[in-house]
């Protein structure tokens, strides 16, 4: 379901080519969906350590509302990756 709203949501960036560019250059895929961190908490924690690990030093996050009640997991998404902070600014 996160997938399928991340397609949607941000199938607009497929007609930019300077997001093209970016994208081809990361390696991770081709579309918004192919590099989207979409995943149960544990799944989200383990792609971004690979991100902070490449050297990724800012992080800038569009938490996808899923569910009945998408701002209540909205909120659970934010509330999750602000306590990651402290686990990736060692």
């Amino acid at each position: 379901a996160g997938r399928e709203r991340a397609a949607k949501l941000f199938e607009a960036y497929l007609n930019i080519p300077t997001y093209q560019r970016v994208l081809a250059r990361g390696g991770d895929g081709t579309t918004p969906t192919d590099v989207a961190v979409i995943g149960t908490e544990a799944e989200v924690e383990a792609r971004l350590r690979v991100y902070a690990d490449a050297g990724a030093t800012d992080l800038c996050a569009t938490p996808l509302g899923l569910d009945d009640d998408r701002d209540a997991s909205q909120r659970r998404t934010t509330e999750f990756l602000a306590s990651l902070g402290t686990t990736f600014s060692q």
